[in-house]
């Protein structure tokens, strides 16, 4: 809500200072809890870990570096680490957690991955299998749908007697607890019961994809005491207040990766002649196609519409052996991608790919997208996380105004993670077709403005409000006074509880905090803000 349509005064704004307050009670009760939980800490990190760290295929950035620090800090320190780290899609949170992982299993700890889909899970796994050492077990556990009984009941066994080292894992990592002697016996006699021997780190990554009631289970029941690393790009409301409030630490990527070009991104009304340009402009230069639609029973009309149209508008033919010096992709025999996708198949066969969550066979349909087996993916939002493909650098979003606005810019971060150009186009329907609300145009106008994912959250909390700090709302409103007179508040109660000595001066939000919540003292004595503080 804006502020400037609000001018709160008398019982209205007692009654929020009031709650501010008694927030601002609770919140040092949580930290004085916080601080009775002590764990062994890390030792100073060796030689075999500065080489691992020396092996790094780029040179981390400053913000990265930052990250490093901070986190060594935590691991290092005697109480449990919970950290919250913002970063923008491709931005280089996964090898921050990557070091964190590391350094636990050099301590002689596990490490748990939990992460919210079977597409990002493949790929942590890949990923950690190609960027550690030999030699350390790694285990993949999704759900029975997707695993043999055989072959989870070793994991889980070789999870409760220490031999993994590290397992990533969806949803059945909330399935467990944390391991004792007593609990190792019992694994042996339950496959499906999950349990550690030695668990010392947990990374969750895509935090805002989890209820507050599964984090908070992961927290007090699966992992209690040990190391906690969230990673979001866009966290929801209620996660990113309590990072800045201090319930939770707070580490920031904020400059991407060098040579990286931003997506260009278009919002208007679906026209055919639009996305032929926009079909046209990707396949010419070799590359290939994001489609995403709302819903998934609109995935088989519209693959089946686009087949028809690359057949009989933009056939084959005419995009073979493309070359573009934009371009510097290579193919798995070292061929250039166009030129690897002409090898792979010919004709007009499976030019477009159809995905969806649920299916089966759901990973295989996108690795052979991401081996160039197609020119189109059409999918649901199931692509949302977990893609990494160089090669596809166009988005198309049908229905634009269904989603939301966290949710469309973790679509977008599928293109734009390398040095070339691209593009994202979220089609909405014609004001002769359908109706738009005016919290939906707020997004789309927002989506088209803001390329951050930091930024991003901030003006979702502000469309959505912050919800309940406390409790277990993912979103809600402080339509009463707005969020940025709430928040300041909150600041001030918070700052009485220092000095009467319930809440530790350390807790104090630095100035990193307060610009990350929009609370920086530059920013909230603005003129439009001074008549609301009644200065």
């Amino acid at each position: 809500p804006s502020l400037k349509n609000k001018r709160p005064g008398g019982p209205r704004r007692k009654r929020v200072a009031s709650q501010a307050a008694d927030i601002a009670s609770r919140l040092a009760g949580l930290y004085v809890n916080r601080q009775t939980v002590t764990r062994t800490p890390c030792e100073n990190d060796s030689e075999v870990y500065r080489n691992f760290e020396a092996r790094f295929e780029h040179y981390p950035t400053r913000d990265q570096l930052h990250c490093f620090k901070q986190i060594k800090e935590d691991m290092l320190g005697p109480f449990p680490m919970d950290r919250l780290l913002i970063g923008d899609v491709g931005s280089g949170k996964t090898e921050v957690a990557i070091r964190a992982i590391y350094r636990a299993v050099l301590n002689g700890r596990q490490a748990a991955v939990l992460v919210p889909t079977t597409i990002l899970a493949y790929q942590h796994f890949r990923t950690l299998r190609k960027r550690l050492p030999r030699g350390i077990d790694i285990a993949l556990l999704l759900g029975t749908s997707h695993q043999k009984a055989a072959y989870r009941k070793r994991i889980l066994n070789s999870l409760a007697m220490g031999d993994c080292q590290i397992v990533v894992g969806t949803q059945a990592l909330l399935k467990g607890s944390r391991q004792t002697e007593t609990a190792t016996k019992q694994a042996d006699k339950k496959s499906n019961a999950l349990a550690f021997a030695r668990l010392g780190i947990v990374v969750i990554d895509e935090e805002q994809r989890f209820g507050v009631m599964q984090k908070e289970h992961l927290k007090r029941v699966v992992a209690p005491g040990v190391d906690v690393l969230s990673l979001s790009a866009t966290p929801i409301p209620r996660t990113l207040q309590m990072a800045q409030l201090g319930i939770r630490s707070l580490s920031r990527i904020l400059a991407p990766p060098p040579g990286r070009l931003k997506p260009i991104t278009w919002v208007g009304e679906y026209s055919e002649k639009v996305l032929m340009d926009v079909l046209k402009r990707e396949l010419s230069r070799g590359g290939q196609i994001f489609y995403v639609v709302p819903k998934r029973k609109s995935v088989p009309a519209r693959a089946e519409s686009l087949r028809r149209m690359l057949r009989t508008q933009l056939p084959r033919k005419d995009f073979l052996n493309v070359t573009d010096p934009e371009r510097k992709v290579v193919g798995s025999e070292g061929l250039g991608m166009a030129d690897y996708r002409q090898e792979y198949f010919e004709g007009e066969q499976n030019r477009v790919i159809e995905a969806w969550g649920g299916m089966k066979d759901l990973e295989k349909r996108v690795l052979d997208f991401s081996n160039g087996g197609a020119d189109i993916l059409v999918s649901t939002s199931v692509i949302e996380i977990g893609l990494d493909l160089p090669n596809a650098n166009t988005l198309i979003i049908e229905d634009a105004h269904m989603f939301g606005l966290s949710q469309l810019h973790q679509i977008r971060g599928r293109v734009g993670r390398r040095a070339v150009q691209a593009h994202a186009v979220f089609f909405i329907p014609s004001k002769e077709d359908k109706k738009i609300s005016q919290y939906a145009t707020e997004r789309l106008s927002a989506i088209e403005q803001i390329s951050e994912g930091d930024s991003i959250s901030r003006r979702d909390l502000s469309l959505r409000g912050a919800g309940s700090l406390l409790g277990t709302e993912q979103s809600g409103s402080v339509e009463d006074v707005g969020y940025d007179l709430f928040l300041s508040m909150l600041r001030d109660a918070l700052q009485q509880a220092q000095h009467d000595g319930s809440l530790p001066t350390s807790q104090r939000m630095d100035a990193e905090q307060e610009r990350t919540l929009g609370l920086h003292s530059d920013q909230v004595w603005r003129e439009s803000h001074k008549m609301e503080f009644g200065a």
